[in-house]
This record gives C-alpha cells, structure tokens and sequence, in this order.
C-alpha cells in the first residue's frame, strides 16, 4: 500500500485535480526536487534518477518541471550562468543569489 508523504500527497492531489496522470516518475522528479536546496536543472535530475528508472527520458523530467511550475509546486530560477533554468521546489520567501 502506497503512503504518500506530505509533498507527494500535495503532488498526487493536484495532479489528479488537473487531470494529469500520477506516475512513479513524476513522484521521483518532485521528489528529488524538494529533497534537495541545490536548485537543480532538469538535467540533473535525469542523471540523478536514471539510474533508479532506466526508462525515464529527458523528455518526462522537463514535461514534469513544467507541470510543477504551471501548478505552483516549484519555481523556475531560470539562468545560473550556465545557460540552463534551475529549479527550486522551496516555495517559502528566501533570496537565491548568484555570485559571479
């Protein structure tokens, strides 16, 4: 039997309030996204999970973090320097900076 923990619980119930699939995919990315302070890019999180979900595609983790920021579960940092949008499943008040 599947217990949700508190952030997987909010995913579940919003996802199925907007009519999208639940999938142990997506579990996995908001998980590892609330899991961590690092604000990682979508690339990140697919090395990070590929391991665990060998038939995960770059593709789902990127659909995922668009569904995340259109349902306001997570933030779009956008551009570190890098070229690459970050994200931060921190929705509290707080300043993320970047020294350059």
């Amino acid at each position: 039997m599947f217990v949700a923990t508190r952030p997987d619980y909010v995913l579940v119930r919003c996802l199925r309030e907007s009519g999208v699939r639940v999938t142990p995919w997506r579990l996995a990315i908001y998980g590892a996204l609330t899991g961590t302070d690092a604000h990682p890019t979508a690339k990140a999180l697919y090395e990070q999970l590929s391991p665990e979900f060998p038939s995960l595609i770059q593709a789902t983790v990127y659909n995922t973090l668009r569904v995340l920021v259109a349902h306001g579960l997570a933030h779009e940092l956008g551009d570190a320097g890098d070229g690459c949008a970050h994200y931060d499943a921190d929705l509290t008040p707080h300043i993320n900076l970047i020294c350059t």
